[in-house]
């Protein structure tokens, strides 16, 4: 039954909707083949939130010794941080009520962990970064589960993430009723 799934937020793009910068998407077939059995999906996309529309220009994080910031590809006067920046914390403000996040790997705005930063030559830098997004949520719920779509393939992850899910919605749901130890 629906209303017994945890709910669970995704990047728009890996529900199937074709909201990436190339009019495309890339729709995981585990989270909504499998994992849909257990969650129940909201889907969002902070770059159309953002109003950058699809299709549009790719953006990359540019890391220039003081900030990292969201320029475009081909054109880095096209400054995109702060209009990512404030819909995603405003996204971040409308998630609290699920209590996981699957976030697209790669991506400057969804990246959790794999996201390349560039210097302001085009180089790309050693180090990785967080997309604006998944800050924005970390920043938010600094105990939410969150994982990138693709790291889900590897079993122990996967199993790590879904025990945690659950555990957070317990942990969530007994401090929401006031658990305390007489009423254990």
């Amino acid at each position: 039954m629906d209303s017994e799934k945890i709910a669970v937020g995704i990047s728009s793009c890996l529900s199937g909707e074709a909201v990436r910068f190339n009019g495309q998407h890339k729709k995981s077939h585990f989270c909504w083949d499998v994992l849909s059995e257990y969650f129940r999906f909201t889907a969002v996309c902070p770059e159309m939130q953002a109003g950058l529309g699809v299709p549009r220009k790719p953006v990359r994080l540019v890391n220039d010794s003081q900030r990292i910031r969201v320029l475009q590809v081909d054109d880095h006067q096209i400054d995109v941080t702060e209009p990512l920046r404030t819909a995603s914390e405003a996204l971040a403000a409308d998630l609290s009520g699920v209590y996981g996040f699957i976030f697209m790997q790669k991506s400057p705005s969804c990246g959790l962990h794999t996201v390349k930063t560039y210097n302001p030559k085009g180089a790309v830098m050693e180090n990785r970064a967080m997309g604006v997004f998944a800050q924005a949520m970390q920043q938010r719920y600094p105990l939410m589960p969150m994982e990138e779509s693709g790291r889900l393939n590897d079993d122990v992850l996967r199993e790590n993430f879904l025990l945690r899910v659950w555990a957070y919605r317990n942990l969530i749901d007994m401090v929401e009723n006031n658990l305390s130890l007489n009423s254990l």
